[in-house]
């Protein structure tokens, strides 16, 4: 699902094979986990290690007993922390993997056997419960007292998907709040959207908070956008330091995507007066169109497209900005509630010049498609893939970007890989 991208640290931190403490001085504990899946996809391996560092990381600073583990095994997850309470009952828990709508599901290297692990819905008499389609060894929620557990962060795909799925469950079974997916997520756009989120919510946002900030981002695939809170809305971390790893100044992210409280505020669009607009976007409004124009004084809905990502509470309505028809990551990003609308962000725009692109690549894509296919492991069942050309403002360069969407075992754990290819 992610690739692993680069966190340097000037933190304490203590490795006990393949789990790490991050110190910190609060008595709760959070846990993050992840790892490399070795999927043999393109150039590198399906790796949401970095996630788990991250999120562990950002915790730590915001109070927190803070553990990751990149190489988890089944024993780790039912085990307990050092207060001797289950893992599964701490005050934070981020996950970040493969998964589907009742379990998320890792295996360290396709290694198997202990590495071959997982969390699932459902109870079973306090005992790991034995895949027989998979053999994969998972904790079932039902038997953990949640009621302590503030937090649980769910990044796999549909892992809120439907009436009935492991998010809602956790809530169930006691904890504040969970964030999961009504969709398949993808690779380095899931990674960007949970460090995002995980940032805000150390400098004391409330989860709703931290959801639309990272939504507010213009991403390769949109549908990272299609996160789910279950429980409190309202939540913020009792820990919550008002830290964060982009004011941090003890630690360096190697991340060209960090912004600044002065960016952060520059990005939101005054809105004057109310707005209302119809969710098809079918019908111009011209009340939007006139705040978009002092952005983009070129303004034209003909060079743009419109993409719309829907959540139960609320619509998310990308403008993506098209440069001779290509996508780019530039655009504006509008939160819509029962047809009202309630933010604008802008993305970019002030980096948009069509005489920046003063050619077009020529692209083979059924030879790009294929080129991902065939390093795909032969362990996966592939679903469905697509791919696009893309133009990065920030770095005037084409990207052809492809999304592969999977089954990675017989619990019916999916994936989906993201890979930009650069185009000369």
């Amino acid at each position: 699902m992610k690739k692993t991208r680069i966190l340097a640290m000037l933190l304490v931190i203590v490795m006990t094979v393949g789990s790490f403490t991050i110190y910190a001085s609060g008595g709760d504990y959070a846990y993050s986990i992840g790892t490399n899946y070795d999927g043999g996809l393109f150039d590198n391996d399906v790796d949401t290690s970095g996630d788990a560092i991250y999120a562990a990381t950002v915790f730590s600073l915001a109070g927190y007993n803070s553990y990751y583990n990149i190489k988890p095994t089944i024993s780790y997850i039912s085990g307990n922390n050092p207060a001797g309470n289950p893992r599964l009952e701490s005050s934070v828990l981020f996950f970040s993997g493969h998964g589907n709508t009742n379990h998320i599901a890792f295996n360290y290297k396709k290694k198997g056997g202990v590495y071959a692990c997982g969390i699932i819905q459902g109870e079973n008499q306090g005992e790991v419960w034995v895949s027989p389609t998979s053999g994969t060894s998972y904790a079932c929620i039902e038997d953990y007292d949640m009621g302590a557990v503030e937090l649980v962060v769910l990044g796999a795909c549909n892992t809120a998907s439907g009436s009935n799925n492991i998010t809602k469950d956790i809530v169930d079974n006691g904890a504040g709040a969970a964030v999961g997916w009504s969709a398949k997520v993808s690779a380095s756009s899931h990674s960007y959207w949970l460090e995002r989120f995980v940032d805000e919510l150390a400098a004391g946002s409330t989860v709703t908070q931290a959801k639309q900030y990272a939504n507010s981002f213009t991403y390769n695939d949109s549908d990272v956008k299609k996160a789910e809170i279950e429980g409190d809305e309202y939540l913020t971390l009792s820990n919550a330091v008002a830290k964060s790893l982009r004011n941090n100044q003890n630690l360096e992210v190697i991340d060209s995507n960090k912004l600044t409280n002065e960016e952060k505020a520059s990005r939101k669009i005054n809105i004057e007066k109310e707005l209302t607009i119809n969710y098809s976007v079918k019908e111009k409004n011209e009340d939007l169109i006139s705040i978009l124009c002092k952005e983009d004084s070129t303004f034209n809905l003909e060079e743009y497209k419109v993409v719309i990502s829907e959540t139960k509470n609320e619509k998310i309505i990308d403008y993506i900005k098209l440069i001779n028809g290509v996508e780019t990551n530039a655009g504006f990003t509008i939160f819509v509630k029962d047809e009202i609308v309630t933010d604008i962000y802008k993305n970019n725009i002030e980096k948009c010049d069509k005489k920046l692109i003063n050619r077009m690549p020529k692209v083979n894509e059924k030879k790009l498609l294929e080129k991902v296919l065939d390093n795909l492991s032969s362990e996966y069942k592939v679903i469905e893939q697509s791919g696009k050309l893309m133009y990065d403002v920030n770095t005037g360069k084409y990207n052809y970007i492809v999304l592969t969407d999977y089954i990675v075992n017989e619990d019916e754990s999916l994936g989906r890989s993201e890979y930009s290819i650069e185009i000369n």
